[in-house]
């Protein structure tokens, strides 16, 4: 009987690929609802105010910090008008923390 030739891998490489993507979407929307929340407290924001401002449902908003629903590319843009924020600023932690770093009197 022959032996299987061991496999170059690739299923493997693929496969801790989709591990570390999957675990970099978890750690995105992490963010994104801990600075969803967070901005809306420093805000003095209820649900609902934020609700009005961004145009999206209190249930949507209520999901997403909960972590039950991952926004849309649309949804995340009207949350980060609702706040005052832009993209950058839901998405990445550096990017809002050098933009408070420049103008710490907009906090």
């Amino acid at each position: 009987m022959i032996k299987p030739v061991k496999s170059l891998g690739l299923d493997d490489s693929h496969q801790i690929w989709r591990t570390a993507m999957k675990k970099r979407g978890e750690d995105i929307r992490a963010a994104v609802v801990a600075r969803l929340r967070t901005g809306r407290e420093d805000q003095g924001l209820s649900n609902r105010q934020l609700s009005i401002r961004s145009g999206l449902s209190r249930a949507t908003i209520r999901n997403i910090e909960s972590g039950t629903q991952s926004p849309s590319l649309e949804t995340l843009i009207m949350l980060a008008e609702g706040l005052g924020a832009n993209l950058p600023d839901m998405i990445h932690e550096e990017t809002a923390k050098r933009k408070r770093q420049q103008n710490p009197s907009a906090e």
